[in-house]
């Protein structure tokens, strides 16, 4: 998990519980704690990674390895 504010009030950062799965199969992860109008954006990559979604709950591709994904919360509106 992570936050990024640049001015305005924190953000407190999201919880998302670690999730597992079975191989060759797609796990749906989800997070919580954004409020108003703040969005989840969901990250291949701690840092310079894919944005891959703006939505509390992710389900992932068809997974035959572990692998990790990131969440953040990003206010719309405060930045």
């Amino acid at each position: 998990d992570w936050i990024v504010n640049v001015g305005g009030t924190p953000i407190d950062p999201p919880t998302a519980p670690d999730v597992a799965g079975c191989v060759n199969t797609s796990v749906t992860l989800t997070a919580s704690g954004a409020a108003g109008s703040q969005v989840y954006q969901w990250y291949d990559a701690a840092v310079g990674g894919t944005l891959l979604a703006s939505t509390a709950s992710f389900s992932t591709p068809v997974l035959s390895t572990s692998t990790s994904y990131f969440v953040g919360i990003f206010d719309t509106v405060g930045g």
